[in-house]
């Protein structure tokens, strides 16, 4: 048999290095020039650098075994190496890396590992005084200097997480008022707030309800705490996700997960963060909050799905306490409301005493125990990589490659081999090759509809979108409501199969389509400007210049459909979509008007608030989730929104089964081939009419 096969749960390896011996490890460098240096001047006896013990290859991990001891004595502990088929009791923890830096240390075996700070303040914070504790924490039982052991290692993350009694997501310590937030937190989730007219909450709705007034400074710390990079953090979606008991812990305040249910969707439905605005906060610190609480919804959303139990607490919770706008979704949730018939109608009732929600939750829990269906269910969990990367768009990670790895274990397909994690590979590598895989697999179109030339990343193949960084689905948002909202998405390229295929060389993609028309004319280019209180007033360039360049006069016909200027005008400007991403209704034109009206009569010196912008409709949301990545555009007779790459002589095509057109632009260096600069908005051309057209003359696309 293999020897490498052969082992005993017993602990690592420890050992001095000699002088002569060279690690992977910087710190190990500096560590031994600082022991040099302590023999040498001050008689101090070298330290032993923690050297990891090889894993055999397959279905072994370590635990630490964190050692009992007071708050500021230094860390101990032991790694042994442990069989999956054998596993003990013990916790995992899940953390944020933080940086880089390891100004800290833990004693493992008699030898010295450095860790960050983050790392430690989580240790020290769960050590208990007395006992010791059995713990899986990825920065020490993964050897991360050895490539290979991390590839394999991330294979076994489902079963790590998921056979742990317990998982610690420890956020970090009490900072900015971390206290108060989560007390806010707490109040929020014991508020009903379905007798809302409209989801809109007033200053006087806050304060008559108990909650702070719209500048106390808990708003901002409530803001500050969903800032932690922990929510954005790209392993902790499986942590959580997989992990059995989920305890939340902030500082010394500890949260059951499941408590955070009910006031993060409330959160997230009547946009309470923006009560934590303040003229001296920024763009990025409001966006990172959002990012951190959309994060934490969509893994709430999924966990919830991986038992009946879950499922039922969860859509209970959502639609007892939702908008009564919302109730027409529960239509859509008919796997669940045909296991039990009456689930429907108890969250009609529930609606009108929302006191009852916990009490009949518990009721239901406690039922789907009894039978057996309260526990984890991996095969529910799992969904396609591709959609997990879509509903994870903001997830964050200091090795960029861990966006696409760390989602994995959650993947339907993510032990298949096009998929396999491989460290040595470059960033630009994962991402085609994963592409590739996409494509092979049938999301071809997906792909396309969030790629398109970057500056940022000039070594990709235009049709390669960057899933290594952060937003791909915020950078592409026009043609990614075609993903949000399948039953009312666009359909240019009709609703038939796409015909998408790797060429010989495999940096060029063949598609079937046909060339519309030319990019004659483009509007203003706002991919500067933020989201700030002081950029707001950009709308006003904004709109003059789509004035002048579609000219929404009620009394002219455009001619591609027959409407009046003055509504293909506000239904172009938006894309046609509303906030829920279906397709824009007709009050969106009165909110156009009212939307006019506030830039056409008000400047930011005028505003007397900040306030103000919250009367704001939503139209306006619209407007502004496309101002910084799209541009209005005239292509011969027809208008439309196009990426902000997008020059003047590019070329306008639809693509067989595409939802969007697209523009391209000629290779300058493939001859015949072409460019693509993404997806677009053309009004008149999103329902198959191109495909109708007796114009429509097939031709493949060469892409690279």
């Amino acid at each position: 048999m293999d020897s490498q096969r052969q082992f005993s749960p017993s602990s690592d390896t420890s050992t001095q290095l000699p002088p002569h011996v060279e690690t992977n490890s910087t710190d190990g460098l500096l560590v031994e020039l600082e022991e040099l240096m302590g023999h040498e001047f001050f008689n101090i006896a070298p330290k032993k650098i923690y050297v990891y013990g090889q894993l055999p290859a397959h279905g072994v991990i370590r635990l630490l075994t964190l050692e009992a001891g007071f708050k500021y004595s230094p860390l101990r502990g032991s790694l042994k190496q442990v069989s999956i088929d054998e596993f003990p009791r013990y916790e995992a923890l899940s953390y944020c890396w933080g940086s880089p830096d390891k100004p800290q240390s833990i004693q493992i075996d008699g030898g010295i590992m450095n860790i960050t700070e983050s790392l430690h303040s989580a240790l020290v914070r769960l050590r208990r005084m007395t006992k010791s504790r059995l713990i899986w924490a990825d920065a020490l039982c993964i050897n991360q200097n050895d490539n290979i052991e991390k590839s394999q290692q991330i294979l076994l993350m489902p079963q790590i997480y998921s056979s742990a009694f317990r998982a610690l997501a420890y956020l970090g310590d009490e900072a900015d008022g971390s206290d108060s937030a989560i007390q806010l937190h707490e109040k929020i989730g014991d508020i009903s707030f379905n007798a809302l007219p409209e989801k809109s909450v007033t200053i006087e709705w806050l304060e008559a309800h108990g909650l702070p007034g719209y500048k106390d400074s808990v708003w901002l710390a409530w803001s500050k705490f969903w800032r932690r990079s922990w929510f954005r953090r790209a392993w902790v979606l499986q942590e959580f996700i997989l992990g059995k008991d989920i305890v939340i812990i902030c500082g010394r305040k500890k949260i059951q997960w499941k408590k955070f249910v009910s006031a993060t969707e409330k959160m997230q439905e009547y946009n309470l963060l923006r009560w934590s605005a303040s003229p001296e906060d920024t763009s990025d610190g409001l966006t990172d909050a959002h990012s951190g609480a959309a994060a934490m919804l969509g893994m709430m959303a999924v966990k919830s799905g991986s038992s009946l139990s879950s499922g039922i607490a969860y859509y209970i919770r959502s639609f007892s306490e939702a908008d009564g706008s919302t109730l027409q979704q529960l239509e859509s949730h008919k796997s669940l409301t045909e296991k039990l018939p009456g689930l429907k109608e108890t969250i009609l009732l529930l609606r009108e005493d929302p006191s009852m929600i916990e009490p009949v939750i518990k009721i239901f829990e406690n039922n789907m125990a009894a039978l057996g269906l309260s526990e984890l269910t991996f095969s529910t969990i799992q969904q396609p990589l591709i959609h997990l990367l879509s509903l994870f768009d903001r997830s964050e990670a200091t090795d960029p490659r861990d966006r696409i790895f760390s989602l994995l274990g959650l993947a339907s397909d993510g032990t298949d081999e096009e998929f396999r994690p491989d460290y040595n590979e470059s960033i630009e590598t994962v991402s085609r090759r994963f592409s590739l895989g996409f494509i092979q697999k049938g999301y071809g179109m997906r792909v396309l509809l969030l790629a398109g030339l970057s500056n940022e990343v000039p070594n990709y193949p235009s049709w390669v979108p960057d899933w290594t960084k952060p937003g791909v689905m915020e950078r592409r948002v026009l043609c990614a409501r075609a993903l949000w909202a399948p039953s009312s998405a666009y359909a240019a390229g009709g609703d038939i199969e796409s015909n998408i295929r790797i060429s010989e060389n495999e940096n060029v993609l063949l598609v079937s389509g046909c060339r519309v028309n030319t990019i004659s004319r483009l509007g203003m280019d706002a991919s500067e400007s933020t989201r700030a209180a002081t950029d707001i007033f950009m709308l006003k360039p904004f709109f003059d210049e789509a004035d002048d360049i579609i000219n929404p006069d009620p009394a002219m016909v455009y001619i591609p459909t027959g409407e009046n200027m003055a509504e293909v005008y506000w239904r172009t400007l938006i894309g046609n979509k509303g906030m829920n991403s279906a397709e824009a209704t007709e009050d969106y034109a009165q909110q156009y008007e009212q939307c006019r009206y506030f830039f056409d009569n008000n400047t930011l010196d005028s505003l007397t608030s900040v306030e103000q912008l919250f009367s704001l409709n939503l139209y306006y949301g619209c407007v502004v989730s496309l101002l910084t990545t799209y541009r209005v555009c005239i292509a011969n007779e027809f208008v439309g929104l196009v990426p902000t790459q997008t020059e003047v002589g590019d070329i306008v095509c639809v693509f067989i089964g595409g939802a969007t057109p697209f523009i391209i632009r000629p290779s300058a260096e493939i001859d015949g081939a072409f460019q693509l600069i993404g997806g677009c908005y053309i009004h008149g051309l999103m329902r198959g009419e191109a495909l109708k057209s007796p114009l429509w003359e097939e031709e493949v696309f060469s892409l690279h």
